[in-house]
């Protein structure tokens, strides 16, 4: 027997339209129907009138651009709102907060002095975010996350010297870029099974000396753990499928790394300068391992890898403690080429070897002339003239300046695979004559391009 939706049930369905004309059609099925939306004592969608919702009691604001309506002295506000906005009482109207975000500002703006007032404020179950630096003001040691807060921004903990315990709670999803740089006290971080993804420079410079990530996270950013001085292990979910560039660099008492099994990328500057690594397990299905990824790692034993792995240039620059060194041969011979600084690593295994030549003190003045040409061209062109002063000649792409955006690259720049994880303003390259660029970017991209003379593409952030 085929069931049929009554009125009542009606507006259960309707309440989750998300269009204006998805309402009006649905008074318009039958007659019973008719009157549905005279039902609603709130708003379902934004509105700025009463004209779709006759009768509403309490309006839903969802937007800071929503209008509140002249006849309503109810409201529930969705959007996020600092927590210093919500604590202003109005005579004549009722304000329900639905998602607060509480920082530093906040705190000070409120005049909050001691920890007991914090707590009691974080009891509000409104409040889903937690915000820069909201914690700093006190000496808290230890910290667990309340079950409603949702979401941690950028910088919540940074430079928090007091902390050295925090338990983080089931409804977040990542630990954002810079949530515990330079808290140089914390030694223990509990990971819940909801974390996914750990952002750029989460733990950097950070006191934290032994971290084993669930295996939910599949995602580490760049510069993730760098600087850690005081990390000596860490275990890698098996999730994770890249060790983005900056990782664990200068990390100089990391001992212990357990790499997934199902590893595909070892990028830049990985591991440069962890100068107490000496056994890493890198595994078979390794196929890409990035220039300097290993990087005066000089207590390092073996280094074992695939015959299908491209290795970057410069990839073990004194890495003089090797005992065992098995990369890609092709009947006797490297496969991947090196660069001369690392000609007395190799020279101890292999004999038949291509060394990189730096070409690039003979490129510079054509490359300078290149420029010139297309900067003339540039400033023929009226649309393009916010571009002066965000323009360089690059011979070595670590040299860039952060807040670059703009990128020309000619034939003599040699770098193929650059660390671009510091610079996230490039939003354009232009690239003359070049045979083969690869690179790998923040932007997770990689581009090869034959033969063109001039090629000009915009980077999507």
């Amino acid at each position: 027997m085929v069931s049929k939706l009554d009125a009542f049930n009606f507006q259960i369905v309707v309440q989750h339209f998300y269009f204006e004309e998805d309402f009006i059609n649905s008074v318009l099925i039958c007659k019973k129907f008719s009157c549905v939306l005279d039902r609603f004592r709130y708003n379902p969608i934004p509105v700025t009138t009463t004209k779709l919702f006759h009768y509403i009691e309490t309006q839903h604001l969802y937007t800071k651009n929503d209008c509140e309506l002249p006849s309503v002295n109810n409201f529930v506000v969705w959007y996020k709102i600092p927590y210093s906005q919500t604590t202003t009482k109005s005579e004549y109207k009722s304000i329900t907060f639905e998602s607060i975000k509480i920082s530093c500002e906040d705190v000070n703006s409120e005049n909050i002095k001691k920890y007991e007032q914090l707590k009691n404020i974080l009891k509000n179950t409104a409040i889903k975010t937690l915000g820069k630096h909201f914690l700093n003001n006190f000496d808290v040691t230890k910290f667990v996350v309340p079950n409603h807060v949702t979401k941690l921004k950028h910088h919540v903990f940074d430079n928090n010297s007091h902390l050295d315990c925090v338990t983080l709670n089931e409804k977040l999803l990542s630990i954002p870029r810079f949530c515990f740089s330079y808290c140089s006290n914390l030694k223990t971080i509990t990971f819940p099974s909801s974390v996914t993804h750990i952002m750029a420079n989460a733990f950097s410079n950070c006191g934290i000396e032994r971290i084993t990530l669930p295996s939910s996270i599949y995602f580490i950013k760049n510069s993730a753990f760098a600087d850690c001085q005081q990390l000596k292990e860490i275990v890698i979910s098996d999730a994770v499928k890249c060790i983005d560039f900056s990782t664990f660099y200068n990390c100089h008492n990391l001992s212990k790394v357990v790499l997934p099994n199902n590893l595909k990328e070892i990028k830049g500057n990985a591991f440069e300068d962890c100068k107490l690594l000496e056994h890493i397990r890198i595994p078979k299905s390794v196929h890409f391992i990035g220039e300097m990824a290993f990087l005066n790692c000089e207590n390092i034993k073996e280094i074992v890898v695939s015959q299908i792995c491209s290795i970057g240039l410069g990839a073990f620059i004194n890495c003089t403690s090797l005992t065992t060194f098995i990369v890609p041969t092709f009947n006797g011979n490297l496969i991947n080429p090196i660069s001369k600084k690392e000609v007395d690593v190799y020279e101890r295994f292999y004999t038949n070897f291509e060394v990189e030549k730096n070409e690039s003190d003979e490129s510079d003045e054509e490359s300078e002339e290149e420029y010139d040409d297309m900067d003339n061209e540039e400033n023929d062109n009226p649309n393009n003239q916010n571009n002066k002063g965000n323009k360089i000649v690059l011979n070595n792409i670590q040299k860039f300046d952060k807040y670059l955006t703009f990128i020309p690259i000619f034939r003599g720049f040699q770098n193929h695979n650059p660390n671009y994880s510091r610079h996230h303003f490039i939003t354009k390259m232009f690239i003359f004559s070049y045979k083969f660029v690869r690179y790998n970017t923040t932007f997770s991209a990689i581009i090869i391009l034959e033969t063109y003379t001039h090629i000009v593409f915009d980077l999507i952030i």
